[in-house]
């Protein structure tokens, strides 16, 4: 026994002599989680960057646990010429794959991705395996460079659905996206161990805001910098996550792209004037509870929310190429 426990100390401390030559870290997962045992289904592929095998790259496996969350299987790292990786001993079923740029200088250039090619898990691809599953490649998220005078800061929190966490306690280490109007990602970062955030070096332009929650569906939230008075809140609750605007920038009218939202505050109801191919409104608490929804038509709705008390709720308007969130009040 103190011969094998002597040999994994020295495998241990070689792994991490090699990593520091490297300039790299440890897989993001395995070093807190350890790994689940298999079978003989595996799955292979190349990760790039700008086209080209990327090289020192962590590639993770997840599997879905049970609803909206994830569970960490296995990792592997790239092949340091083919950018090629291999993971094997896996059980059948659906998985996710997450590819994460172990140098600094790549992370500087490349977001972490998902197979599907999205840094955001909601808009990724799942993969079943059975067998042997190749080429399935990721080609990470390219960082395009911004710059502007504006800052966006605020924090991020758990709703009350949460199993072992009330609601306000903060989110810790949650990545949070930002994407121009193109949809290309301009800027990310990470909530510290307050659960708060900030950006800066912004454009005077409007941009959405994504909080990447593995294993649950992110909302983006449509802003202008420089048209926010306040701080932005983010949760997470159990199916979901989503930003909110602080209601106090809100005053008589809400108006996204060409779409209207009025009166603000609401009593009876709310008013949305739908311009721009809004397919669905939902009304949530700021839990996370959902209390209204339906069906929007092109032009004039009218929404009843008659059976909300007074306070402060979370509107939410989803097309086919975006989501808007914004908070309301009704009196």
């Amino acid at each position: 026994m103190n011969r094998i426990l002597i040999l994994t100390f020295f495998i241990a401390c070689g792994l991490l002599g090699k990593a520091q030559l490297l300039d790299v870290e440890s897989p993001p997962y395995s070093r807190f989680l350890g790994e689940l045992a298999g079978s003989n289904a595996e799955i292979s592929g190349t990760i790039l960057a700008a086209g080209l095998p990327a090289d020192s790259i962590w590639v993770s496996v997840f599997k879905e646990s049970s609803p909206n969350t994830l569970q960490f299987v296995k990792a592997t790292q790239t092949n340091s010429t083919s950018g090629n990786y291999r993971i094997g001993d896996l059980d059948e079923g659906t998985y996710y794959l997450f590819a994460e740029p172990m140098t600094y200088s790549l992370r500087k250039l490349y977001a972490p991705t998902y197979y599907g090619d999205s840094a955001v898990w909601s808009l990724s691809k799942a993969c079943y395996i059975q067998g042997t599953v190749s080429n399935k490649n990721i080609n990470l998220t390219p960082i395009v460079t911004s710059t502007g005078n504006e800052a966006v800061n605020g924090s991020i929190m758990f709703g009350g659905d949460v199993p072992g966490y009330n609601e306000g306690d903060p989110v810790i280490n949650a990545s949070l996206f930002i994407y121009n109007i193109k949809n290309e990602l301009i800027a990310l970062t990470n909530s510290n161990g307050q659960g708060l955030y900030s950006f800066s070096n912004l454009p005077d332009k409007e941009i959405k805001i994504i909080l990447n929650s593995p294993g649950k569906k992110s909302s983006g939230l449509i802003i202008n910098p420089s048209k926010l008075d306040n701080e932005l809140i983010f949760w997470v609750t159990g199916t979901r996550s989503y930003g909110i605007a602080d209601p106090l920038d809100v005053n008589e009218e809400i108006q996204v792209q060409n779409t209207k939202i009025f009166p603000i505050p609401a009593k009876n109801s709310l008013n949305i004037n739908n311009e721009d191919d809004y397919q669905f409104v939902s009304i949530y608490a700021v839990s996370g509870s959902l209390l209204v929804s339906g069906n929007l038509d092109d032009g004039y709705n009218q929404i009843d929310i008659s059976s909300l008390d007074n306070g402060t709720y979370v509107l939410q308007l989803i097309g086919d190429q975006t989501t808007f969130n914004q908070t309301i009040i009704v009196e």
